[in-house]
């Protein structure tokens, strides 16, 4: 078995004790606190493009079509 075989193992025996005894899904809060905390540029910038904020946090005017 290879090494980061056992590590993935041993985490998720750790992750399923935790749910397990204390209702705490370890990983999951592990990885939402990164997530939190280490914003990730790619999809912060693919969120505001879709999101149409302007560099003002003024969002952009929604387009009207005049086809009535």
């Amino acid at each position: 078995m290879k090494l980061i075989k056992r590590v993935y193992d041993l985490a998720d025996r750790i992750d399923i004790w935790f749910t397990k005894h204390w209702n705490i899904r370890a990983k999951q809060r592990a990885l939402e606190a990164k997530m939190d905390h280490f914003p990730d540029k790619k999809i912060e910038s693919a969120i505001t493009e879709a999101l149409s904020i302007t560099a003002d946090n003024e969002p952009k005017p929604a387009r009207v079509s005049n086809k009535e």
